[in-house]
């Protein structure tokens, strides 16, 4: 050690917060406080520039080169106290968003059949219609296989017509879908979507329902002393945390659509307050920054779809590719083709103006070779032009507003429009004008404005207003078209709850383009909605222009029924529907209502008549085998199932009540609560002279404590044979021997009375 210095075992307090472990310092001739190199990484201290002074191959660092450092030493208890300006300590990062999560479950191998039955008459011509439709999936950890078809019977003709088949994969790990087979183009942000077969290999950001791929929002701060971050997103509270002393960022905080603002309040353990207030700006057409979601198509487009099963057309490849340059800029290509036919290649650009408003813009350019764009198609002359286009979106708690112009030259071509000569609409200008009005309601005001290559043109305006009036809420709208086509419609609706389930509704309704004389009519509705589960619905609806509906549905586990009557402009109908589906997985056939999402064959331990709950919600009862299907789960989400252990028999228990499962996209999992059989015994444990073991004892038998109750009464779980058992109490303690359980299934027979023998 040099002359002067000397090393020291020291308590250490920074800004008022004792350390966790003492350090070893050194004091230089000045009585100067030097502490090790690696201690200030420890305390999140920034390393001061000052030479080191190395001692046993140890570094220190002075803390007094640290600018506004004060120093403070207790010596009669080796203690040292240092008060830091906030810019000492290193950042500290605060999240708010994500957090733990299951991993995806594993799928099952099974399959599923969905159909529906439908039958329709009327008092027009066409009117009698009977119809099938299937669907039949199967899925397996290698992903899902599924095919739709319908078969029609009108008018003596029967038609069958498969609609679509196809295989997918999906990559959790990337959040990447791969599908083989029919499947609906990515249009990009300008593009028209068409049906093709083939392949579709893409980002599906679906898989992570909780990831969200919007700007996340941060603010910065600092605290002196450890204090508490509590952060609100328009003026709603979205966390809270502790942070140390020094600088801190808050990130990954979820925003609201549209503007407004995020605070942070920071407090300290004194009650001190300083608040932070940082405007935002969020909408779903904004991309993270570093996000990037992409999109490939290649394949034979579709053609008459729903008439034709196998009419497959000219070849399609399409490219998507959207990043988050930056939090406030997103941008896009897409490029599309069809062999011979029409092709067109553009940019979409978003940014944000000053977290207000979010500005986007299109610039593409398309057009097509001369001939037919499919065999037998009209034949298109070759042509080429431009599109472009220009939005404003501002949203917030008061007001919004919606601009958006698009031109096409008349050249222009893409593929949504292979079918049709018409391009895309030359001109259309859209606006959307909304108000808050607080307790007296919204309005709206919209007008779309379009003009075709063909001369056509039309204009609509609209006006909508709501509000609440007592426990019910009123909708009026207005209407105008003009143009070439041209009408004028007027809606008024009163909708009121009468409880959970059921409503009632007064309407006026008038049309200009009504058939029928009335062209305005009153219509009054009462309706009673479906259950979660088991359980009927209803609705009931009549006009004074003679119009009616009368609908009857009727859901069961197995299926669903509906019949309706109705009649509207002199045109009465009456059609009949039987819907459901089965499921088959793990050697189970059940019956089902229609299949639309993930499900789960669930296993309670052998256990009849157990309640299961999703999301506290009772869906479905065990049945003999203690087996339940539970239908239509959130696929790639977190779904919530659960028992109730007060339903459970006696001699069963279960550690935890629920589980949370991530079930893949149309897929089911086999789910087991983790419920165990056994044996309770009730007894009257007595000592050798006749008395009872005194209450308060602990009784350790099969590896769990027992409390002993009044009379020596003493209940145990795990009595699945005779074993022996010890009893504890201050200032004694014995031993005891119970008997094999008694023959039969009592879960929790009476032993009568143990005697307990002291230990020798």
């Amino acid at each position: 050690m040099d002359a002067g210095w000397h090393a020291a075992v020291l308590e250490l307090r920074v800004n008022g917060v004792r350390s966790p472990q003492e350090v070893i310092a050194l004091r230089d001739p000045r009585g100067g406080l030097w502490l090790p190199e690696s201690d200030f990484s420890r305390l999140r201290l920034h390393r001061p520039r000052a030479d080191a002074h190395v001692t046993d191959g140890q570094r220190y660092l002075p803390v007094a080169a640290i600018a506004g450092a004060q120093i403070s030493f207790d010596d009669a208890h080796s203690a040292v106290s240092i008060t830091l300006p906030p810019e000492a300590f290193e950042d500290s990062n605060v999240l708010f968003a994500g957090g733990p999560r299951p991993p995806l479950s594993p799928s099952g191998t099974g399959a599923f059949f969905n159909y529906q039955l439908y039958g329709q008459d009327g008092s027009y011509s066409g009117a009698g219609i009977a119809s099938a439709y299937a669907e039949l999936g199967i899925f397996s950890p290698l992903g899902l296989f599924d095919s739709t078809a319908v078969n029609t019977y009108t008018q003596g003709e029967n038609r069958f017509v498969r609609l679509d088949t196809a295989f997918s994969h999906d990559f959790p790990s990337s959040l990447q879908t791969l599908r083989l087979g029919d499947t609906i183009s990515v249009p990009g942000s300008w593009g028209t979507a068409v049906r093709f077969g083939g392949l579709q290999w893409g980002t599906n950001y679906g898989i992570r329902p909780d990831l969200i791929t919007t700007p996340l929002l941060s603010a910065a701060g600092t605290a002196v002393v450890p204090s508490t971050v509590d952060v609100f997103v328009n003026g709603r509270a979205v966390g809270s945390s502790e942070v140390p002393p020094g600088p801190f960022v808050v990130s990954q905080v979820p925003a609201l659509t549209g503007a407004g603002d995020v605070s942070i309040v920071v407090r300290t353990a004194t009650g001190q307050e300083q608040i932070l207030s940082v405007p935002f700006y969020s909408a779903a057409v904004m991309l993270e920054r570093g996000l990037s979601l992409w999109d490939v198509d290649l394949g034979p487009i579709r053609q008459n779809y729903g008439l034709e099963s196998n009419d497959y057309g000219a070849l399609l490849a399409s490219a998507t590719w959207r990043h988050g340059f930056t939090s406030s800029l997103t941008g896009e290509i897409h490029a599309e083709a069809l062999h011979d036919g029409p092709a067109a290649a553009g940019v979409d650009m978003a940014t944000l103006i000053n977290h207000w408003a979010v500005l986007t813009l299109d610039v593409a350019v398309g057009g097509q070779q001369a001939g037919p764009v499919f065999p037998g198609g009209p034949a298109q002359p070759s042509s080429s032009g431009t599109y472009g286009a220009v939005g404003v979106q501002h949203v917030d708690q008061h007001f919004s507003i919606v601009l958006q112009a698009q031109h096409a030259s008349p050249g222009f071509r893409q593929v949504g429009y292979f079918e049709s000569p018409a391009p895309t609409p030359l001109e259309r200008y859209i606006a959307q004008l909304g108000f808050s009005l607080g307790h007296r309601g919204s309005l709206q005001a919209a007008f779309v404005g379009q003009e075709n290559s063909n001369g056509t043109h039309q204009e609509t305006a609209a006006l909508t207003y709501q509000m609440n009036i007592g426990r019910g809420s009123l909708s009026a709208n207005v209407s105008r078209t003009s143009g070439d086509f041209q009408d004028t419609s007027v809606s008024m609706i009163y909708v009121l709850p009468l409880d959970h389930r059921r409503n009632t509704s007064t309407q006026f309704r008038y049309d200009s383009q009504q058939p029928t004389t009335p062209n305005a009519a009153l219509v009054q509705t009462l309706q009673k909605n479906l259950p979660v589960g088991a359980g009927d619905g209803y609705l009931l609806s009549a006009g004074t222009d003679g119009s009616y509906e009368a609908q009857y549905t009727r859901q069961t586990n197995a299926f669903t029924v509906q019949a309706t009557a109705a009649r509207y402009a002199d045109v009465s109908a009456q059609y009949l529907s039987l819907s459901g589906g089965l499921t088959f997985m793990d050697g189970e056939l059940h019956a089902t209502r229609t299949l639309t999402d993930g499900f789960a064959t669930v296993e309670a331990g052998g256990i009849p008549n157990i309640t299961i709950y999703v999301e506290n919600q009772p869906v479905a009862v065990t049945d003999s085998n203690g087996i339940a299907l539970i239908p239509n789960l959130r696929s790639w989400d977190i779904n919530r199932l659960s028992v109730d252990p007060l339903q459970l028999p006696l001699d069963a228990a279960v550690d935890n009540p629920q589980v949370r499962i991530v079930p893949p996209y149309r897929s089911g999992v086999l789910v087991s609560f983790p419920v165990r059989r056994e044996r309770t015994g009730l007894f009257r444990l007595l000592r050798t002279d006749g008395s009872a073991v005194p209450p308060g004892a602990v009784v350790k038998f099969q590896g769990a404590e027992f409390p002993v109750g009044l009379d020596g009464l003493t209940y145990v779980t795990g009595y699945d044979h005779g074993t022996t058992g010890e009893a504890h109490w201050n200032g004694g303690h014995c031993t005891f021997r119970l008997p094999p359980p008694p023959p039969g299934d009592e879960p929790q027979p009476d032993l009568g009375k143990i005697t307990c023998r002291s230990k020798p």
